[in-house]
């Protein structure tokens, strides 16, 4: 099992530190992991160049840490990300990385889930979760990043991402227990859900 997750850690909500701490805890033995705490890196907009389509294909001109990030995210079988809830969306930070996304797939189009979207360039889709915390989230604010984490998945041709928030320790701890049973092997070698 692969994993690549990012978090921003950059928040000053109390539960930034704990909640990354907690999801990486949880996770620390298992050897299959790369993780990018993403706020120490200067990551730049995405610029809408498009030369990660004809002039780099399948990769930023910018050459970042997203580079990196994207290489990994594609040959992983589990993407996560965690994100301060910020007005109903990801903190900054996880928004560039998400819009530094775009390489992975073609400039070309296809018709998907009865919406034109970009084609796949590599066959390989990880399974999403996204975590968003905050002391304090509206129901408008569920539904807002609900509605923005499907529609990121679904341009990303990744279906039905398992979203969590937490907004106390007690949640981030029952996320990252949630999280870890992925990694659970069954009998068969397979992963047990």
């Amino acid at each position: 099992m692969q994993a690549t997750i990012i978090c921003d850690k950059s928040s000053d909500n109390v539960l930034a530190n704990f909640m990354n701490t907690t999801i990486h805890g949880h996770l620390s033995e298992i050897q299959t992991i790369s993780w990018y705490d993403v706020h120490k890196d200067d990551i730049r907009p995405c610029i809408g160049c498009f030369n990660c389509w004809i002039k780099t294909p399948g990769k930023c001109i910018m050459n970042d840490i997203t580079t990196i990030i994207y290489k990994d995210m594609i040959n992983s079988d589990l993407f996560i990300c965690t994100t301060p809830l910020l007005y109903g969306s990801y903190s900054v930070t996880i928004k560039r990385v998400l819009d530094h996304l775009i390489p992975i797939l073609l400039p070309f189009f296809t018709m998907s889930h009865g919406e034109v979207h970009h084609k796949q360039r590599y066959a390989k889709r990880p399974k999403m979760i996204i975590v968003a915390y905050n002391e304090s989230i509206s129901d408008d604010e569920k539904q807002t990043f609900i509605a923005l984490a499907r529609a990121n998945a679904l341009n990303l041709n990744i279906n039905d991402p398992e979203i969590y928030f937490c907004t106390n320790e007690k949640d981030a701890i029952e996320t990252a227990t949630k999280i870890k049973k992925y990694f659970a092997k069954d009998n068969t070698g397979g992963l047990s859900s």
